[in-house]
């Protein structure tokens, strides 16, 4: 048998590569710090940069959205007039956001705690139909000798079939009214120590109440914000699909790429359901618009020709005299 052949000696490592095999890595640079949001910054003002802010309902999926909304009503009817009392103090707004939280995750338990059924599928469609019903005959009376010639307008009409003691003929809300049950809603969501302080209870209800009367109400009424309402759950137009392939080729092509829904226009030219109710819209103002400048343009020539006939009218004469009596002829003077 040949004698087998010695392997070589390996070299052995230098000083170099040693030296530079054993340096350490340097750690790797922390991640960048998130901006503070508006809510920690003046909600939480100790709380460290990187620790979250402490749940605020059962499902935290609108803890931000409400805590931000704490923070903007909260610098807006609160900072203006404590900033002139204190300048420094920042337990202030803390306090008053520990009240109002305690308040929401009662108000969150007690939801849950219910059943929405009844209120959903009975009580909320027979109060929907009563109002339609009632502004119906409201605008049926319009023009009628209920409405007292005209000089009732149509949502004096329809308070008249929908009296409420907290709301106006013009649709204003009582504030009376609102800081009554106000009040009821902090008894019983409050705990017994924060209900006893009389100052914070009664900042905690104005408050709510300049929120809701003041801010929510009045824009969640207007025309305008339920149009932008109904259009957001539309959402933007999607085009149609129209290529329909069968599942051989489906499997023997390329997956196509999905388009842009906001940068896509329909292939085939039709209007979506959006562009529709747009213009359906647009139509029923315009048309309305028209009409009552037509009204108006109407009532103000009746009103014109009346007045110009009863200038042109001749003065009625005089009664004429008895057949048979002679006037006397005037005395003269002596």
């Amino acid at each position: 048998m040949p004698a087998s052949r010695a392997a070589p000696p390996r070299p052995s490592p230098s000083l170099a590569s040693s030296t530079r095999s054993a340096k350490p890595q340097p750690p790797p640079s922390p991640a960048p710090a998130l901006p503070a949001t508006l809510a920690k910054r003046l909600l939480f003002p100790h709380l460290p940069p990187g620790t979250p802010i402490p749940p605020l309902l059962a499902d935290p999926a609108l803890d931000a959205e409400l805590y931000d909304f704490l923070a903007l009503a909260l610098r807006a009817f609160v900072t203006p007039w404590w900033s002139k009392i204190t300048r420094y103090d920042k337990e202030f707004l803390p306090h008053i956001t520990h009240i109002l939280s305690a308040v929401l995750r009662a108000l969150d338990a007690r939801i849950r705690a219910t059943d929405p059924a009844p209120l959903l599928c009975r009580h909320v469609p027979a109060l929907l139909a009563q109002h339609y019903d009632d502004y119906r005959a409201a605008a049926r009376d319009l023009h009628s000798s209920r409405a007292q010639a005209g000089a009732l307008s149509l949502p004096a009409l329809f308070h008249a079939r929908q009296q409420h003691i907290a709301v106006s003929p013009d649709g204003v809300l009582d504030e009376l009214y609102v800081r009554t049950v106000l009040d009821a809603v902090l008894n019983a969501c409050l705990p017994a120590e924060d209900w006893d302080a009389e100052p914070e209870r009664y900042i905690v209800r104005e408050i709510v109440l300049h929120v809701v009367c003041s801010s929510v109400v009045p824009k969640i009424t207007q025309p305008w914000f339920i149009h932008k309402s109904i259009l957001d759950l539309l959402g933007p137009e999607v085009a149609p699909l129209t290529d329909v392939k069968p599942p051989e080729q489906l499997l023997l092509s390329p997956a196509p790429s999905i388009p842009d829904p906001a940068s896509s226009t329909p292939a085939s030219g039709l209007p979506s359901l959006h562009t529709l109710l747009v213009f359906f819209l647009s139509a029923v103002q315009s048309v309305s618009t028209a009409a009552l400048t037509l009204v108006h343009l109407y009532k103000q020539t009746l009103h014109t020709i009346q007045q110009v006939n009863q200038s042109s009218r001749p003065p009625s004469p005089g009664p004429a005299p008895a057949l048979g009596v002679v006037p006397s002829p005037p005395l003269s003077r002596a």
